[in-house]
């Protein structure tokens, strides 16, 4: 069975597309790349995880979408692992967060 299915794209969503190609994902793997010449291999890897944690926040601020409780205390595992490991490593160089 063939199915005879068509590809439209309207010029809004096409600009959209382009914009979040460039932007959102072009600028962000310009910024990870210039942050591993700085930070280690385990630290970045950690930072990575701050889009998951962030995804539901930006779709429920800009599109209303509804958050569970259950994402909410994912997000916060991650994020308290981030911060903690962000301390430990500054503690480890030396260095004063504060």
């Amino acid at each position: 069975m063939r199915l005879n299915l068509s590809f439209s794209l309207s010029q809004n969503d096409l600009s959209i597309a382009i914009g979040m190609g460039i932007f959102q994902v072009g600028a962000g793997l310009v910024l990870y790349t210039l942050g591993s010449k700085a930070l280690p291999a385990a630290q970045l890897a950690m930072f990575s995880l701050a889009e998951v944690i962030l995804a539901p926040l930006w779709v429920w601020l800009f599109l209303g979408e509804t958050i569970s409780v259950n994402t909410l205390y994912g997000g916060l595992v991650l994020l308290s692992a981030i911060v903690f490991n962000a301390i430990l490593v500054s503690k480890n160089k030396g260095i004063d967060c504060g």
